[in-house]
């Protein structure tokens, strides 16, 4: 017996003296400033992590790894991919996007009627943590028409993002990233409508409201899609004790992985359909009806993130 704890420590100071820590920070190319959570993610090994409020961000990875691609981004900067060998105590430069310049067109802000999108009133609720189980940050999408009773002054007022309190970790204060996207060609996620990296505080326990007036953000023709992207930093952080089954003979009692915050709340809906909700992977946006949700405890329904949004004119 003291034999083989012996190997198994062993074992683990091998792994433990084959990883590295890398550090670094994100900055803009043109003044230096630091750019507050950007997104740091090895795709190959579907593995990432997000800059503090600094700009400066630490991971730990195989030193082996060296050719790894890392892709750093940021709303409203080229994303940059550097190999893995290259990273460590560097500062990342991130160049501003250039946004083509359109025809300017002027519309009056009458803001005198509104309308809610999506109440999901009766609805069976659900919490909504990361979709990459932990491994990266990834986010959470949901798709909104246009009213067609509304004319083309349609404008995006404000969005509450719903929080799941039904487990103690959920009323963990967190930061998050709030997106609002246009629908590509493809009918997926496209580019950042709102071009500022909006960083919002979860600070009451079961909702965020985002005040959207000051950006006047119109209404595409072919819609939009509110997006909540989860923050891999250390105030986000809690840690979930479970039990793990390896294989049918090894069972790893009191397991404890590291989580973020927060969980967002979510809906259930049935059916097989199209549902406009999308999450992000290393692999790209994913319809929410690919998860197999026929061995779960959701019993074949699936989760679509709960926003309530006010449309004016």
């Amino acid at each position: 017996m003291k034999r083989l704890l012996f190997f198994i420590v062993l074992i683990n100071f091998v792994v433990d003296a084959q990883e590295t820590t890398i550090s670094g920070g994100v900055y803009d190319i043109d003044t230096g400033k630091p750019l507050p959570y950007a997104s740091v993610i090895l795709l190959d090994l579907k593995k990432g992590v997000s800059a503090g409020a600094s700009g400066r961000f630490k991971f730990r990875i195989d030193s082996m790894q060296g050719s790894t691609p890392v892709t750093f981004s940021c709303i409203g900067y080229v994303t940059k991919e550097i190999p893995l060998r290259l990273v460590n105590n560097s500062r990342i430069l991130l160049k501003p996007k250039i946004e083509a310049l359109n025809e300017v067109t002027v519309y009056a802000y009458r803001l005198k009627s509104q309308v809610l999108l999506n109440p999901f009133r009766k609805k069976r609720t659900v919490g909504l943590g990361n979709f990459s189980g932990g491994s990266y940050p990834s986010s959470l999408a949901l798709k909104y028409e246009k009213p067609i009773d509304f004319d083309q002054n349609c404008f995006i007022k404000e969005v509450k993002v719903l929080f799941f309190t039904g487990l103690q970790e959920a009323n963990k204060s967190a930061k998050f990233r709030f997106r609002i996207l246009s629908v590509g060609d493809d009918g997926l996620p496209g580019e950042d409508i709102l071009k500022e990296n909006l960083i919002v505080q979860k600070k009451r326990r079961n909702s965020a409201t985002i005040n959207l007036d000051a950006y006047k953000l119109r209404v595409p023709e072919k819609g939009f899609f509110v997006a909540v992207e989860h923050l891999f930093i250390a105030e986000n952080e809690y840690r979930e004790k479970k039990t793990v089954m390896v294989n049918d003979s090894v069972v790893l009692k009191d397991f404890v992985s590291v989580k973020h915050a927060p969980i967002f709340k979510g809906i259930l809906e049935t059916g097989t359909e199209e549902l406009g909700a999308f999450y992000w992977s290393v692999e790209g946006w994913k319809s929410v009806t690919r998860l197999d949700m026929a061995k779960s405890v959701l019993e074949n329904e699936i989760p679509v993130p709960a926003f309530k949004v006010i449309l004016s004119n």
